[in-house]
């Protein structure tokens, strides 16, 4: 089985783009991932395919921010494959990026997913990603409004995870749309077993998404913006929490600012005690903020066989978590947790970011 990929422009009629200057409505680009017909080992493209049909301009883009080396990383994926005669009512996960990250720039664990048997949907931010393609070669850069927004605004940024909590509210109706009328998805898609992934301010996004749509069953939290997070409402909803090596407050102010870094851990408790359902937080070694994307890969940041390590343990983790909650499995991730916790990858913590021993 393979990895296939299908890229889509969704609007919203009824939303004008808070970012865009015109006063335009809503847009923005999702990709689907997927079970393809043909071997992952027959996939591996050019990573650059990612930003089709504006490769070249996306390599200038990254080779002025001192990743020229992009152009010889490699993913496995094809653009429009065949789907998978297999692919039947598969549980989907729902994948929000980190603050200017591109969606997709998590293949290390998206290919891992699909290849487990989910449908993965991620999900773009017009005007806040660095820079956005679309199907006809538009490109829509990072407005200046958001280029300006401190890691201490944080009013300015709850405001961008309205938009994206608004965003993914929208296409997982037009998922269930498609599910019943598309002749591509068409019974492909279990829509009773949606999950959620975010990383950095996409993990705040699904947390507050999860407390007010009940169709999302079970989530996971990369190193999320957890000192943006409302705790109004208590969240049955199974959550994950995966923290990078700077877990509690001593480590944050070595990082951050002390105003953010009192911030997080607050969250970080109070994140804790709202989850009235399952839940467990995990720090993992070796990692920081970027570590859970494949940002460290692009622009060689670390030593590779480190990341390919942490992606590793955090792909092994997340999957234990899904075959839990989505796919029903019961107690696998509980067992799995206890056979494998604090060894030299990944720790579980507490809520104030310290080892559970």
């Amino acid at each position: 089985m393979g990895v296939g990929r299908k890229v889509i422009k969704l609007i919203d009629y009824k939303r004008e783009d808070i970012l865009s200057r015109n006063k335009e409505n809503r847009k923005w680009m999702i990709s689907i991932f997927y079970p393809s017909q043909g071997k992952q080992e027959d996939e591996r493209n050019s990573y650059l395919d990612l930003f089709s049909p504006k490769e070249e301009e996306a390599f200038k883009i990254f080779k002025d921010m001192g990743a020229e080396e992009i152009k010889n990383l490699k993913s496995f994926y094809t653009n429009d494959a065949s789907i998978s005669y297999d692919a039947k009512n598969l549980p989907v996960i729902i994948y929000s990026p980190g603050m200017g990250v591109d969606r997709d720039l998590y293949l290390y664990n998206i290919s891992k997913l699909v290849s487990e048997g989910f449908f993965v949907v991620t999900v773009g931010a017009t005007y806040e990603t660095l820079f956005t393609v679309f199907p006809n070669g538009n490109v829509i850069y990072q407005s200046e409004a958001v280029q300006t927004i401190g890691s201490n605004d944080f009013a300015s940024l709850k405001e961008l995870m309205k938009s994206r909590m608004e965003d993914i509210s929208f296409l997982l109706d037009t998922l269930s749309s498609w599910n019943e009328t598309d002749h591509f998805l068409n019974g492909k898609l279990d829509m009773n077993r949606v999950g959620v992934i975010g990383h950095s301010l996409g993990g705040a996004t699904i947390y507050e998404l999860a407390k007010r749509d009940n169709r999302v069953k079970a989530g996971v939290i990369l190193d999320g913006s957890l000192h943006l997070i409302s705790h109004d409402t208590p969240v049955n909803t199974p959550f994950l929490s995966i923290r990078q090596q700077h877990a509690t407050l001593s480590e944050m102010l070595q990082i951050w600012s002390n105003e953010v870094a009192e911030a997080y851990s607050k969250g970080q408790q109070l994140l804790y005690d709202s989850l009235s359902g399952y839940k467990l937080f995990i720090k993992v070694n070796n990692s920081d903020h970027m570590s859970f994307s494949d940002v460290p890969l692009i622009f060689k940041e670390k030593n590779e066989e480190m990341i390919n390590a942490v992606h590793h343990t955090v792909n092994k983790i997340m999957i234990e978590f899904f075959k839990e909650f989505l796919i029903d499995k019961k107690a696998a991730f509980s067992q799995w947790i206890e056979r494998n916790t604090n060894g030299s990858d990944f720790y579980v913590i507490d809520s104030e970011g310290k080892y559970v021993s």
